[in-house]
């Protein structure tokens, strides 16, 4: 989704330096994977496609807004879990495990 023209990857983690398990994943992706680095032509391709990140997010989230009722709406389906659907303690309940 960031690239968006498919022609280069990357990705990365993020650890919350609050976290309890932040030494012990902090140290076993260091023991791994080192410092890893990037071309720099992929990076320069990477900031050149995601440039309208924010519309294709936009765009990409009424997709899934319009999937989601056609799902719900469906007699062959009984529930449809997305975190849009999800109301008070249960939504409470779903942000807490993300």
């Amino acid at each position: 989704m960031f690239s968006g023209a498919a022609n280069v990857t990357g990705g990365s983690v993020i650890i919350n330096p609050n976290s309890r398990h932040y030494a012990e994943l902090h140290d076993a992706m260091r023991s791994r994977y080192g410092n890893v680095s990037c071309f720099p032509q992929d990076i320069s391709v990477l900031r050149d496609n995601s440039i309208n990140l924010v519309e294709r997010v936009r765009k990409a989230n009424q997709n899934t807004v319009n999937v989601l009722r056609v799902f719900a709406s469906h007699r062959a389906v009984a529930r449809v879990n997305h975190p849009s659907r999800f109301r008070g303690l249960e939504y409470t309940n779903y942000e807490r495990r993300r």
